[in-house]
C-alpha cells in the first residue's frame, strides 16, 4: 500500500512529500510499516525546518530540490543505529538538508524491529519549492 503525506506550508509555497512514485523498502516484512510511516509525518516539523533552512540559504534553489532516499537501520529497541542519505538512489544535492535531518532522526524513536533483529530501511522523501 502506497501513501502520499504532504505538509503544505500556510507561509511558503516549499513542499516535502514521501516520494508516492518509490515505494519505502525494509529488509525484513514483519515491521510495521505504517508505524515507520507516521514517525516521519509526526516530525514533519524537523523536516520541513530542515528544508526551509537550507532553502533560505540556498544560491542554486535547484540544489534543494528533488528525491531524498534515508539509508537507515532501525535497533532492537527501535532508536537509529545509522543513517544517511542513500547517493545512489537520490536526486537531492543538498547535504544541508540530508545532514540536518540525519541529526535529528537519531533522536526518533521507530517501532521495535522482530525481536532480536535490526531492520534496515530506504525511505523516500521527495523536496520541492515554487519560489
Amino acid at each position: 500500500m502506497k501513501i502520499l503525506f504532504v505538509l503544505l506550508m500556510l507561509s511558503t509555497s516549499n513542499t516535502w512529500a514521501v516520494d508516492a512514485n518509490s515505494e519505502m523498502e525494509t529488509s525484513v516484512e514483519k515491521i510495521d510499516r505504517d508505524g515507520i510511516k507516521k514517525v516521519f509525518f509526526d516530525r514533519q516539523k524537523d523536516l520541513t525546518g530542515c528544508y526551509n533552512s537550507a532553502l533560505a540559504s540556498a544560491k542554486d534553489k535547484s540544489a534543494v530540490q528533488g528525491k531524498m532516499v534515508l539509508d537507515f537501520t532501525i535497533a532492537e529497541d527501535g532508536s537509529v543505529m545509522y543513517m544517511a542519505m542513500d547517493p545512489t538512489r537520490s536526486t537531492l544535492k543538498s547535504h544541508f538538508v540530508a545532514g540536518c535531518i540525519v541529526k535529528k532522526a537519531y533522536g526518533w524513536t521507530f517501532p521495535k524491529p522482530p525481536a532480536k533483529q535490526t531492520v534496515q530501511v530506504y525511505y523516500p522523501l521527495s523536496f520541492s519549492s515554487n519560489k
